[in-house]
């Protein structure tokens, strides 16, 4: 889609606890109901095109750089909302038909709190600022309105939340959360993590539960995922505006502002079998069990310092009540002690490792007794540490600090797997043919006799979609090797 086929913003609403409700058993305490509230959350989301060229004050649009402060306004005495161009420094927006008043958060300061330290929580990966006090009228802001309801400004009954969108971030803009329609903490966060998230180039909702950018009810806390979901809202997966057939929305959030310097804890991580200091033979079994509040990308087992199997998350649906995960160990690990180690990472790289050491058979007592290109050091055999980058010639898959070792019959170099069918799916210079093992891998244009791939834009989604496909191709890759 081009650029002038999207000069406009997208006004999109939030799913409402009314529509989720059916059999989801909320995080928090039930929202609540009664007369004023029953027809607020009933209704459908509401689209609303607005020019973001034509309506962002000129200083905004043509501002380099998007404001990292997010404001949260309970509307302590009320919000008047002015009509115009978006300009949160004089509470001004386009999608107010006319001046509105909006009622202030009309739950207590326990519940505010609540949300505001989850609001957090959800963009605490990234360097935003979120505050509850008012920047100011000389600051460019995002503003982000939790009081009041769709009805006072002028929309209908049963929005939970609005606002302005386009493929790229806008600047200085008011997104609205409508927080006198659900008293629930939780909900009242995902409300205002999309609404807001909207206006920082993420105009599309996530066909997955499990992002604040979805419709979908169930799964629990959620976070913008560093993963690759298809777009739609209620019954089944559509084409994404701007990015594709995915959208990433960690990843654009990232794009825009940056890594914040908020600490992320990271997993939890434990070995269950083998124990310290236990004896082993053969393939004998691995267990562990590995937790986020993110939940777990992957997990890699480690012998001797070197990736013998990388492990993905289960499914991300079900993840949250089971963290156990097992495999067999290799069977041509050679003997002597063994430095077992588990490192698990969410979504976001964060990493925890746990370690034990076992002894199998007797500790080596020279290189003679370890496998090829190993050396033996305190009754362990193990590769030296890699140290050829992508293109390096190569012998043994250990030697390659990132990717595999392909054979391409007169060669070996370090390199990484993609997709043939993929433009894009390779670096520039580098082609993606066929190794002697049938996986198809970059190889050096110079080699091949080829030309180059040059990755694309954010609104060219097939270098993304072939970074994915090696990604992923790669893990198998590894699943798959004995070492």
């Amino acid at each position: 889609m081009s650029r002038s086929s999207l000069k406009y913003a997208l006004a999109f609403t939030l799913l409402l606890p009314s529509i989720a409700a059916a059999g989801e058993t909320s995080p928090v305490q039930d929202s609540p109901t009664g007369p004023d509230l029953e027809a607020d959350v009933r209704g459908v989301p509401t689209l609303v095109w607005v020019d973001p060229i034509n309506d962002l004050v000129p200083e905004a649009a043509a501002a380099a750089e998007i404001s990292k402060i997010l404001f949260i306004n309970r509307c302590t005495g009320g919000c008047t909302i002015n009509p115009g161009l978006n300009d949160t420094r004089s509470n001004s927006s386009s999608i107010a038909s006319g001046t509105k008043l909006l009622s202030e958060f009309r739950w207590s300061d326990e519940v505010w709190n609540d949300t505001i330290d989850c609001i957090r929580d959800v963009y605490a990966p990234y360097d935003v600022e979120v505050v509850t006090v008012d920047p100011g009228t000389e600051l460019f802001h995002h503003e982000a309105i939790l009081a009041g309801s769709a009805s006072e400004l002028g929309l209908g009954a049963g929005i939970g939340g609005i606002a302005p969108a386009d493929c790229e971030p806008l600047n200085n803009v008011m997104s609205f959360s409508f927080a006198n329609q659900d008293g629930n903490a939780i909900n009242m966060c995902w409300t205002v993590a999309q609404e807001s998230a909207h206006s920082f180039g993420l105009p599309n909702h996530a066909f997955n539960c499990l992002d604040p950018m979805t419709y979908l009810p169930g799964c629990g806390k959620k976070y913008f995922r560093n993963q690759n979901y298809p777009c739609g809202e209620f019954s089944q997966a559509a084409s994404c505006r701007c990015s594709g057939s995915t959208q990433n929305s960690h990843r654009e959030l990232l794009n825009v502002f940056g890594k914040g310097t908020t600490v992320i804890p990271a997993p939890a991580v434990n070995i269950a079998l083998p124990t310290m200091d236990g004896m082993v033979t053969g393939r004998f079994p691995i267990f562990w069990n590995a937790s986020d509040e993110r939940l777990i990308s992957h997990s890699e087992v480690w012998v001797n310092g070197s990736v013998v199997a990388t492990v993905e998350g289960n499914d991300y649906a079900t993840q949250q009540n089971n963290i156990n995960y097992n495999i067999q160990a290799p069977e041509n690990l050679a003997d002597g002690y063994l430095d077992i180690e588990i490192k698990a990472y969410s979504d976001i790289g964060n990493e925890s490792v746990a370690a034990v050491t076992v002894l199998k058979g007797s500790p080596c007592a020279n290189a003679d007794s370890c496998h090829e290109f190993q050396s033996c050091e305190n009754g362990r055999c193990s590769f030296p540490p890699a140290t050829k980058e992508l293109g390096e010639s190569c012998d043994i898959i250990q030697e390659c600090v990132e990717g595999v070792c392909a054979d391409f019959g007169d060669s070996k170099s370090c390199t990484v797997t993609c997709n043939p069918n993929v433009t894009g799916g390779c670096a520039m210079d580098f082609e993606c043919v066929a190794a002697v093992s049938g996986d198809f891998v970059c190889q050096s244009a110079a080699e091949t006799g080829g030309c180059c791939s040059v990755a694309g834009t954010k609104r060219d989604p097939l270098p993304w979609l072939g970074a994915g496909l090696f990604l992923l191709g790669l893990m198998i890759l590894r699943r798959k090797r004995i070492r």
